[in-house]
């Protein structure tokens, strides 16, 4: 796939991310140069609509809410191609939050405070829009070279309406064999 030239504009450079149904890689707008996030899902290996079906959620909510937000990457542009559906996103550059707490076993309280006084307002705005990432995790977020934190991976992305719950399950708790009911699981999940 590397060099691989997709939609006529979108040359591939790379591989950044695998999931279970997509793979993500950094690519080059040769029309502008511009560095973007290529996302692309095989369909002929997508064993049921689902994941279709998130994949085309993400696509929607990204170009609807993508250029509302800077925390937020936007989305420039979608296709099908040889059985595959992509979609192209704004390059972020910086680092996943992984890469901070992996070298820290805890967080004292003022930089807890910090990350969550960067993240909040994120997901503050997309609850206002209902929406539910549905996968906040220190890799799902990068931290811009300016400092700034920006939500990455919408594949689990939700639609949510005030009267809905949704079901959360959590490392935690699945290693007791609970579940937890939460209507704010984005809220529960960073508390978590």
């Amino acid at each position: 796939m590397i060099n691989t030239l997709l939609n006529e504009r979108y040359r591939i450079l790379k591989t950044i991310g695998k999931g279970g149904f997509s793979e993500t890689f950094l690519a080059q707008d040769v029309f502008s140069s511009a560095l973007r996030v290529v996302k692309c899902l095989k369909l002929s290996s997508t064993p049921s609509e689902t994941a279709q079906e998130l994949f085309e959620t993400e696509i929607q909510i990204l170009y609807q809410l993508g250029h509302l937000s800077q925390q937020i990457p936007a989305l420039f542009d979608h296709f099908v191609e040889e059985r595959s559906l992509y979609l192209v996103q704004e390059f972020i550059d910086g680092h996943d939050l992984a890469q901070e707490t992996e070298h820290t076993q805890t967080w004292n309280q003022t930089k807890i405070i910090e990350l969550l006084r960067q993240v909040l307002p994120a997901l503050q705005f997309l609850h206002s829009h209902q929406v539910i990432h549905g996968d906040i995790k220190p890799r799902n977020m990068i931290r811009r070279k300016d400092g700034q934190l920006v939500l990455i991976d919408f594949g689990a992305v939700k639609f949510a309406s005030s009267s809905s719950s949704v079901l959360l399950f959590c490392p935690i708790c699945r290693r007791r064999n609970r579940r937890l009911h939460a209507q704010r699981t984005t809220i529960r999940a960073i508390a978590l």
